[in-house]
């Protein structure tokens, strides 16, 4: 590997720390680490360092990882002439601050989520839910646990988008969250054993199971659109129970059921585009499942294949239970997983390759820079900015 530790990152990582409320002396000991860490790497690999970059590559460099752009002519012409002794520090201490970084990182998680903007239903909504998320600097672990304990209406709660993107294919779902947050790629565990991976099939259905119970509507508009039909029929003296006189009591419960068809129209939307927890619905094993650790439609309850066990799950509270352990600093992967996309995007190369294939096999290139930055972004409450 080329030394692509440059101290552009270097500084650009101790730049970042600065957004959090850390003394100058916390950056620059943190700085310092980081420098020996990637130093010592280097020497036991007989890599050379590259050197210190000039002011016009630093301030291009800058521009470029943290605002997506090139600086305008004025903007390098102003960096270059001052003559301050931090002003590297000070640019990046601008640039995270700027508008070009806020598009900078909705670009980063829009591709990172397979965002689709051109839904008018519900697209919409949640583009502008992670486009608020970035501006207000909302913590990733927050931002993540958001989206996927979410549910209600994508009016009330536009997060619910993440879930909306993918459906009536949950499975799918869930194997882009677990490679997405937690760089596991166990979709193929979907239909048998993963080839390569310690992942079962029936591993990957307990997995799943927690969210077994999504379901693609919302009750709250179900309700509304019963007592709008009980309402209806109660205005113009219809009932629904005539014991005296059967013929009139299905006659009018042929006129409910046209009701509802016609004020369904109205709730569509609000019915399709709504994300809602069915305790009684539970996760089943295929028809087709053939593993003699199981049969063929068989109830499957929740379970993680790695990290702490979770218990003593409430069937309404799954996917939060699911939330909470996916985004938990003891969860093995969650941190150093954002972690190394995060470095990908400043040196171009993450420590671990690919970014999204992690394993208990892992090779990992710098176990000890890995390490010591999830200790850091824990400590920062995962404030990416």
């Amino acid at each position: 590997m080329k030394a692509l530790f440059t101290i552009l990152g270097l500084i650009a990582i101790a730049g970042q720390l600065v957004a959090k409320p850390f003394s100058q002396e916390k950056v620059r000991s943190t700085s310092n680490q980081i420098d020996q860490l990637v130093a010592t790497y280097l020497q036991n690999k007989k890599i050379k360092a590259n050197p210190i970059i000039d002011d016009a590559t630093f301030v291009r460099r800058a521009y470029i990882s943290i605002s997506g752009r090139i600086p305008t002519a004025d903007e390098a012409r102003s960096f270059l002439q001052d003559s301050r002794s931090g002003k590297r520090r000070l640019l990046i201490d601008s640039l995270i601050q700027s508008k070009g970084y806020e598009s900078r990182m909705f670009n980063f998680y829009a591709d990172l989520l397979r965002l689709k903007t051109n839904h008018e239903k519900y697209g919409l909504g949640w583009h502008v839910w992670i486009r608020n998320a970035v501006e207000q600097n909302m913590p990733y672990d927050q931002f993540v646990h958001a989206m996927i304990s979410s549910k209600g209406m994508a009016n009330e709660n536009p997060a619910v988008g993440y879930y909306l993107r993918d459906r009536g294919m949950l499975l799918d779902n869930i194997s882009n969250t677990a490679q997405v947050f937690l760089g596991s790629q166990i979709g193929c565990a979907q239909c048998h054993d993963h080839p390569f991976d310690d992942v079962t099939q029936r591993q990957y259905y307990e997995f799943a199971a927690f969210a077994g119970g999504t379901e693609y509507k919302s009750q709250a508009a179900n309700t509304m659109l019963r007592q709008m039909t009980l309402h209806t029929l109660k205005q113009s003296g219809t009932r629904l129970t005539d014991r005296r006189n059967p013929k009139k009591r299905n006659k009018n419960r042929n006129m409910a059921r046209k009701l509802t068809r016609d004020y369904a129209s109205l709730f569509r939307d609000f019915r399709r585009n709504a994300i809602s927890d069915n305790p009684a619905q539970k996760l089943k094993l295929p028809h087709d499942y053939q593993y003699n650790d199981g049969k063929p439609g068989e109830v499957i309850a929740p379970k993680t294949f790695f990290g702490e066990p979770v218990s003593n799950i409430n069937p309404e509270d799954r996917r939060r239970v699911f939330a909470d352990w996916i985004t938990s600093p003891k969860n093995p992967y969650f941190t150093k997983v954002i972690v190394n996309r995060l470095w990908a995007e400043v040196f171009g190369r993450g420590i671990v390759e690919p970014l999204d294939d992690w394993s208990e096999t892992t090779t990992v290139s710098h176990p000890e820079l890995i390490d010591y930055l999830c200790q850091v972004m824990i400590a920062i409450d995962y404030d990416v900015k």
